[in-house]
């Protein structure tokens, strides 16, 4: 089993170091009046943020097949605080939020997965599921908790004071994996040339592995547009209930619902692990699509309604959220494991870019998002993509010896 220590240090490394990372989606709204940004414009400032993931992921992530993750993380986190800080103080539109936000994807892209490459590496195989589920549900803490970080910096001073505060916060979790985590001998890789890392073709071919990242692909992607648009679906629905029908602010429901991930994200790990992944995963993304449907549609039923629907689906969605990540790790060759996990984290921060963007644009294309058949459109067309995540665990992860 890994030294306690390391896992925890990495871990709360990973707390620390997204502390700004729902800063667009809990003052979108405000980004959009403040910048007159249109619903696509506010898609891409969400979304570039996995696209910036997604393009750099798969050579940092195979990278750690041949040097010690260790180094690649440290960088990325430096870049990652660079982007925190440079946001909030120089972000005034659309185009300087964007190239931020790419360069905190790519910072994620360096920390994320190769912090998990760096407990897998020191982890016994028996142990592996349940380590990478802690480290994900980690992860989903730290979104959730960036919720109400974001949302207290900003009501007792400033937005740009939660960016610069989340960007200090990178430095201290830089620190501190530099002074927790020993470094590796560098791994002797085969002869190659570098672009022989994004090579894939070995890890295409592994279908257990492949349907595990098709899955956490349509994880991502919903997850992300419930993250990046719920808080204005939120204040939206309120402005539909009238004035005193929203007792607590939007940020502040969202950050609870993305709460209740945490929670979420080990049952739906130790539940796979104990009646097996393919079975668990098809019933909560089945599950996730019954609740998810009318949603939007309920914009316009009482508050109450409005958050235990969208709680639900949070929670069928966060489910599966560190159980595709577990069962693409067991079923990885060890000797490929970085490029796998590079593969699958490109696939899944794809749907997180994917996601915000498609909801803006079904948002747009059905009335700019002032009506409740726009928001219910929206809404509807993630919880479609879950019966997409069923099938593709059906028909490719059962394939796995430990599916």
């Amino acid at each position: 089993m890994i030294d306690k220590r390391i896992l925890v240090a990495v871990c709360v490394a990973e707390i620390l170091s997204m502390a700004s990372y729902a800063g667009v989606a809990a003052i979108l709204p405000d980004f959009i009046t403040m910048w007159s940004l249109t619903n696509a414009e506010a898609g891409w400032i969400s979304g570039i943020y996995f696209a910036g993931y997604t393009l750099a992921v798969p050579f940092l992530v195979s990278m750690t097949d041949r040097v010690d993750p260790r180094r690649i993380y440290l960088g990325a986190m430096a870049l990652s605080a660079f982007s925190a800080l440079g946001y909030g103080l120089l972000a005034d539109g659309f185009w300087s939020a964007f190239v931020f936000r790419a360069l905190g994807g790519i910072g994620l892209a360096g920390t994320y997965m190769p912090g998990l490459k760096i407990l897998s590496d020191r982890t016994n195989n028996e142990k592996r599921a349940r380590v990478a589920g802690i480290y994900t549900a980690a992860y989903s803490a730290s979104s959730s908790l960036s919720f109400v970080f974001v949302g207290v910096i900003e009501d007792l001073m400033d937005w740009r004071w939660a960016f610069i505060l989340g960007g200090l916060s990178a430095v201290i979790a830089l620190v501190l994996v530099a002074v927790a985590v020993p470094a590796t001998p560098p791994k002797q890789g085969p002869k190659t040339s570098p672009l022989a890392v994004l090579d894939f073709r070995p890890v295409l071919r592994n279908r257990a592995a492949l349907g595990f990242m098709l899955a956490y692909l349509v994880v991502v992607w919903v997850l992300s547009a419930n993250r990046s648009w719920m808080v204005a679906f939120l204040e939206f629905s309120g402005e539909l209930q009238g004035e005193g029908a929203m007792v607590w602010s939007a940020v502040t429901c969202a950050a609870v619902m993305n709460l209740l991930g945490l929670p979420a994200t080990i049952f739906g790990n130790e539940a796979a692990i104990k009646h097996g992944a393919v079975r668990m995963m098809v019933m909560f993304f089945l599950a996730a699509t019954i609740v998810g449907l009318p949603l939007g549609y309920l914009a316009d039923s009482s508050y109450v309604t409005v958050l235990a629907v969208a709680s639900v689906f949070g929670v069928l969605i966060g489910c599966n959220a560190s159980s595709v990540t577990a069962g693409t790790v067991q079923v990885a060759e060890p000797e490929r494991r970085g490029a796998t996990m590079a593969l699958h984290s490109c696939l899944g921060f794809l749907g997180g870019f994917l996601g915000p963007l498609a909801f803006g644009y079904v948002l747009d294309h059905a009335g700019g998002g002032h009506s409740v058949n726009a928001w219910g459109l929206a809404f509807a067309g993630s919880a479609l993509m879950c019966v997409v995540g069923a099938a593709l665990v059906a028909l490719l992860a059962r394939s796995g010896r430990k599916a």
